[in-house]
This record gives structure tokens, C-alpha cells and sequence, in this order.
């Protein structure tokens, strides 16, 4: 399959993605001076699926691609082909998201586990704003290697919890720790290590609830 491209300018999309990457490079304790990702504006669904390699749902709007590219669907066709509403902050918060998914991937040379990956991108991003406070966990470990939309709102609170409890410097020292693990194992004993507590539903329950 072949695609055409063309560079554009676009202020307001510029002017998210230098924010987005200035605070992530705060928060991540990273700075990235070469090579940083392209954003790839794509603007109808039809395209979406053809360049994602199957059909996607109406509610998946971006993705990264390792640390090279963003694929982002158009601000003017967000509405059109997602089932999302626009408004600069949302789309603040989608770039944002993909971009912290990056940082992520170049400190940890992984994206698992995803709900730690996908939780730090849902909390970092504001993507919790405005959402009923979660009452219990219940689902996320079972997300070790896939991602759903099932799993955004839960690890979004996970990494929530954990900063209230344990602070951001704790979150730091687990995701370097995480360099190159594979298995959901060693993952739950770096986390008691480094957290102190059992990673498992009925202690972070507790914890949520307190």
C-alpha cells in the first residue's frame, strides 16, 4: 500500500507538541535534543485504518509508532470521523499521551507493562480530568502485554495512588528499574521492592480507600 505526505504548517498543533515535549522532558527527567518524533496528520478514518493495518474503533484518534512517528487524526475532521469532541486542551491532552508512550519506550526499551505505559500517559496527560473518581481496582493486571479501552480510566488512577502515597521520585526509580523486563513477575517484585507494598487488588484497594 502507498501513501503520499507533505509537510505543513500548523501553529496551534506546533505550539501543543513543543509544550507536550517540554513538560514530558521535566516529568521524565529526560531531555530529548535529537531525532524527536514527527507527527503524522491524517485526516479521515478510512486512512486511519489503512496506515494502523486493520479497522479501529471510532474512539481511537492516535498512536505512537516505537519513538519515530505520531499518527494523529486531523483537529478540523476530530469530530467528523472519532467520538470525541474537539477543543485545543482535549487535543492537548491526545499529543501529550502519544508522547509520553515515547519517553517511556526510551527509557524502559518497552512498552510493558501496559497498564503502567498507558497509566503514566492517561495521568500525565490530564486525561483523568473530569472523570468520576475510580472506587475500585479490578482489572488492570490482566493488561500486562494488551491495551483496551477498558484499561485507560484504571491505570490513569493507579499512577494517580501512587503519586499521592509514594511520590514521583518512587514512580521514576520503578519505571527505570523496569529497563528490559519482560514478564509480569519480576515486574510485581520490583514493584514491592521499590513501593513496599504487594502488587495486588486487595492492597491497593486498601490503599485507594484509605
Amino acid at each position: 500500500m502507498i501513501f503520499k505526505i507533505q509537510k505543513f504548517e500548523d501553529p496551534i498543533l506546533e505550539k501543543l507538541y513543543n509544550q507536550a515535549l517540554e513538560e514530558l522532558e521535566n516529568f521524565f527527567q529526560f531531555k530529548w535534543e535529537k531525532n524527536t518524533p514527527k507527527l503524522i496528520v491524517i485526516d479521515d478514518r478510512d486512512t486511519i485504518n489503512a496506515v494502523y493495518g486493520k479497522p479501529t474503533e471510532n474512539w481511537m484518534v492516535a498512536w505512537a509508532e516505537d519513538t519515530r512517528n505520531i499518527f494523529i487524526l486531523s483537529r478540523e475532521n476530530y469530530e467528523k470521523y472519532s467520538s470525541h469532541k474537539y477543543s485545543e486542551g482535549e487535543f492537548y491532552k491526545l499529543i501529550k499521551h502519544e508522547l509520553s508512550h515515547m519517553f517511556y519506550k526510551l527509557i524502559t526499551f518497552t512498552d510493558k507493562p501496559r497498564w503502567l505505559n498507558e497509566g503514566i500517559s492517561t495521568y500525565i496527560s490530564g486525561q483523568l480530568d473530569n472523570t468520576k473518581p475510580l472506587q475500585e481496582f479490578k482489572v488492570f493486571l490482566d493488561y500486562f502485554d494488551k491495551t483496551d479501552a477498558e484499561l485507560y480510566k484504571e491505570s490513569g488512577y493507579l499512577i494517580k495512588l501512587l503519586m499521592d502515597k509514594f511520590g514521583k521520585d518512587k514512580i521514576s526509580q520503578f519505571i527505570k528499574s523496569l529497563k528490559g523486563v519482560k514478564d509480569p513477575e519480576t515486574t510485581a517484585k520490583i514493584f514491592q521492592d521499590i513501593f513496599g507494598v504487594q502488587l495486588s487488588y486487595d492492597v491497593l484497594n486498601e490503599l485507594l480507600n484509605k
